[in-house]
């Protein structure tokens, strides 16, 4: 009985030419907005450290790379933040699809703030990966069962002619001859590197951000029926009386989800950013996104 109510429900909403929307969906839309446009200005001044004279370690001559890996990964987050925003402007059913893109922002910012931990060196490695990988993707072959599929560019310089790439090949190829990804450590690790040098509250922050997306969005982003029917309030107890109404508020509440952690994540950022390049405006904007975001959910709430 459960099942049909929930099928019943899946159609009606797929039929439904009427879209709805939420004023926190929007509410939290603008603050995400918000968000992201200061960051335009720290990315412009990545690229062009000069313009940034007064943060000292954007002028570091040893800081290219760091810099470069920074801004790459922040226009990559504040990329997909676009994406969210768009996604999220009217409630409906593509609406799922907004678990996978704040997944994207949590990990993309987790690894910023992992580079602000680690400092030059991870850079590096980031960029060995990216140079290696461009490279190797240039000959691919994948075995599929019984089937095999290569693809080969031609002009393919010499390996030998190019500085350093086999040992670049080497470093990111595994015993077993499987490619390796960078980050090249898990999850955990980096939250413990982030950790010692941002303090429990950050890690904390981030630890939250990650445990309220990740699974999930695996789920919806693999094509598993749990993940089909998680939007449609899968993931809400099966004995509910009115499976309808709690489908709905489920997939009302996953979309919410979705917006506030990839909020959360940004707002870690700028935390660790003040503290990384002694800036206390960063700080201001984190706890002026924090009092809005509070202000958005307890207005929700009366």
């Amino acid at each position: 009985m459960i099942i049909e109510k929930l099928k019943t429900f899946i159609y009606n909403t797929l039929k439904n030419k009427k879209k709805e929307s939420d004023t926190r969906i929007i509410d939290l839309g603008i603050l995400l907005s918000n968000q992201t446009k200061p960051l335009k200005f720290i990315i412009l001044a990545l690229f062009n450290p000069s313009s940034a004279k007064n943060i000292k370690k954007f002028n570091d001559p040893n800081a290219k790379d760091w810099c470069f890996s920074l801004a790459m990964l922040l226009q990559g987050a504040c990329a997909s933040s676009v994406s969210l925003i768009e996604l999220t402007k009217v409630f409906s059913t593509k609406t799922r699809d907004s678990f996978g893109i704040s997944r994207t922002i949590v990990e993309t910012i987790t690894n910023i703030i992992f580079l602000l931990a680690s400092g030059h060196s991870e850079a590096d490695k980031a960029i060995r990966h990216y140079r290696q990988k461009t490279f190797s993707n240039l000959n691919k072959e994948k075995k599929y069962g019984a089937f095999s599929i290569s693809m080969k560019f031609s002009g393919i310089p010499d390996i030998s002619e190019i500085p350093n790439m086999e040992e670049m090949i080497e470093e990111f190829t595994s015993d077993s001859g499987k490619p390796i990804n960078w980050p090249t450590t898990s999850l955990k690790h980096r939250l413990e590197i982030i950790r010692k040098k941002f303090g429990d509250k950050i890690c904390g922050q981030l630890a939250l951000a990650n445990f309220g997306i990740y699974s999930n969005a695996s789920e919806i982003l693999h094509g598993s029926l749990y993940g089909c029917l998680f939007f449609f309030g899968g993931g809400t107890p099966l004995d509910s009386k009115d499976m309808v109404v709690s489908a709905k508020n489920n997939a009302l509440d996953q979309v919410l989800v979705s917006q506030i952690v990839s909020i959360a994540a940004f707002n870690t950022l700028y935390q660790c950013m003040a503290k990384e390049f002694d800036a206390e405006l960063f700080n201001k904007a984190s706890k002026d996104y924090w009092e809005e975001l509070n202000n958005i959910m307890d207005a929700s709430s009366k």
